[in-house]
């Protein structure tokens, strides 16, 4: 990867659970959006969740708006794709790509330089204010990040957190599994909440933290009618153009994101007919559904063992079971809540029972 190094008009250094991650942007829209996807991560920095992480390594992420991306090597090797972005190996970088732009990652070294250009007409005239490049929910920018904190300890999985003293609760799952509407459902219960969608995983001696990764919820309106406290939703512009509408739970709850948990519970969640219910999963179950909820998990043989190792682990300190869910959960807010309350009360005992299907009364 070249050494060079862009003029830097903005520079911020945040600290993602102990790892140091210096972007440099050449343009405002660029940059906000990097301050978008990243600046949430400032308020959990000062309730310190890196000590385990303190001392590796910072990561360095150049983006630049305009200008010629380089071109993709001949030679390089296509690794997967995922929506509208692929991904290509050559030499050890690894090589995102997509319509807009292009962004080389050297995992090893902690870079990542490309091109990620802001929407509009890069032709208006010089200081004209361009539209925000959505970089929190973007996966020219979120994988080669992800890559580089793979690198360093820190494993994706797209899951809600949740925790409830020193005990938490993942909920693992594809968008549509209702993973945030079960959020918000222990979150007005009383519970705290580290994420309603993406988690980062930690190994240590005493076994696998869960890191939260705040952002905003992504809510359907329609959950006012249930939850009187939501009903601002139809206020709310949509979300990527979709029915969902962006919210975060400290409005309404006043509560914020915890930094982290230690997890003893994990519950996959699927929407279905019939009652609430849970039904326990194997451990082997378990971590392949746990794989698939874990992005890039073998994108890297460099890393690919220590990513898996810190699943097992996970699998072998939780209890799993997967809950389906359907219109009674809504009909019944404390439905859920309960449920989950039981099932953590299981873990704790570490009974023979917990084996066994578990369903409210």
């Amino acid at each position: 990867m070249s050494s060079r190094r862009i003029p830097a008009p903005w520079e911020r250094v945040y600290d993602i659970h102990g790892i140091r991650v210096a972007v440099r942007a050449d343009s405002a829209a660029v940059a906000a959006g990097a301050e978008r996807a990243l600046g949430d991560f400032a308020a959990l920095s000062t309730r310190g969740t890196g000590g385990a992480a303190a001392g590796a390594r910072a990561v360095e992420i150049d983006l630049h708006d305009g200008g010629t991306p380089r071109p993709l090597p001949p030679d390089a090797e296509p690794q997967f794709r995922h929506a509208r972005v692929r991904c290509y190996r050559h030499r050890g970088e690894l090589w995102f790509t997509d319509r807009d732009g292009t962004v080389v990652v050297d995992p090893e070294a902690g870079r990542a330089e490309g091109h990620v250009a802001a929407p509009g007409d890069p032709s208006r005239a010089h200081g004209a204010a361009r539209p925000v490049r959505e970089l929190h929910d973007d996966p020219l920018f979120t994988f080669p990040l992800l890559e580089l904190l793979r690198h360093r300890g820190l494993f994706h999985v797209h899951a809600a957190g949740l925790a409830r003293g020193e005990r938490g609760v993942l909920l693992p799952g594809d968008t549509g599994a209702g993973k945030s509407t079960l959020t918000v459902s222990l979150i007005r219960a009383g519970w705290d909440y580290l994420s309603d969608d993406a988690l980062l995983l930690r190994a240590g001696p005493a076994g696998v933290e869960a890191l939260a990764v705040p952002d905003e919820f992504h809510l359907d309106p329609a959950l006012g009618e249930r939850f009187p406290e939501l009903a601002v939703l139809a206020e709310r512009e949509a979300y990527n153009a979709g029915p969902r509408r962006a919210f975060r739970p400290e409005e309404v709850y006043d509560r914020s994101p915890v930094p982290a948990c230690v997890p003893s519970l994990i519950l996959f969640p699927q929407i279905g007919p019939g009652g609430t219910r849970a039904e326990a999963m194997t451990p082997s179950q378990a971590l392949t559904a746990l794989i698939r909820a874990s992005a890039l998990v073998l994108l890297d043989e460099r890393v690919a063992a220590p990513h898996l190792d810190a699943l097992r682990r996970l699998v072998s300190q939780c209890r799993c079971y997967r809950l389906c869910h359907g219109p009674d959960a809504l009909a019944d807010p404390e439905r859920v809540p309960r449920l989950v309350e039981q099932l953590l009360e299981v873990a704790r005992r570490q009974t023979p029972d917990a084996s066994q299907d578990a369903g409210l009364p």
